[in-house]
C-alpha cells in the first residue's frame, strides 16, 4: 500500500497467562505498544491522504477500576494519554488522532461473560440501555471520525457503553 487514508488500532487481549507479571507484559506490550508501534509505521502512509485518520480503540476500563486485570486496566488507560500525545505530533502531517472507548460489546473478547447467564444480567443491568453492545453501534462514531465533519476533533476520546460510566448508582 502506497497511501491509507485511515488507521484503526483495534487488536488487543485481556488474558495471556496466570502468571501476573507475564500476563502484564505481554496485555501491555500487544495493546499499548501495539497501537503506538502501529501508528508511528502509518504515518509515513497517512501523510499522503487528503483526510488522515487514527482511530484508537480503548475501553471503558480506561475509566474505572475493574478486578483482577491491572494489565487491561493499565493499557486501555494508555491508549487515552497516547492518543492524547500522536494528535499533538502528528498535527505537523494533519493526521487527527482520536480513540473510542467502548464498552460490553458482544465480541469474542467478552463471550464468556456474555455467555454466563449472571455476569451477562449484571452487565446488562448496569447499563442505562440495559442491553450489550452491538459491534455495528460503533459504526455511527467511526463514520464521524474519519468523515471531514469531524475536522476540529483531535486528541479526544468518545465513550460508546450504553450509559455504563454515566450510570451511577
Amino acid at each position: 500500500m502506497k497511501k491509507i487514508d485511515v488507521l484503526i488500532n483495534n487488536a488487543g487481549i485481556s488474558k495471556y497467562s496466570d502468571d501476573e507479571i507475564k500476563n502484564f507484559d505481554k496485555i501491555v506490550k500487544i495493546n499499548l505498544n501495539g497501537v503506538y508501534y502501529c501508528s508511528k509505521l502509518g504515518i509515513e502512509k497517512l501523510k499522503k491522504s487528503q483526510n488522515p485518520r487514527i482511530i484508537n480503540i480503548s475501553s471503558i476500563n480506561a475509566y474505572q477500576a475493574f478486578p483482577s486485570n491491572p494489565g487491561y486496566i493499565a493499557s486501555k488507560g494508555g491508549i487515552l494519554s497516547l492518543t492524547r500525545s500522536l494528535a499533538l505530533d502528528c498535527q505537523k502531517n494533519k493526521i487527527n488522532v482520536n480513540s473510542i472507548s467502548p464498552g460490553y460489546f458482544k465480541t469474542s473478547m467478552t463471550s464468556k461473560s456474555f455467555n454466563n447467564k449472571f455476569q451477562f444480567q449484571k452487565r446488562t443491568k448496569r447499563t442505562i440501555l440495559r442491553r450489550w453492545g452491538d459491534p455495528k453501534d460503533l459504526f455511527g462514531i467511526v463514520e464521524f471520525l474519519i468523515s471531514k465533519n469531524s475536522s476540529y476533533i483531535t486528541g479526544q476520546d468518545f465513550v460508546v457503553d450504553g450509559g455504563w460510566l454515566a450510570k451511577g448508582l
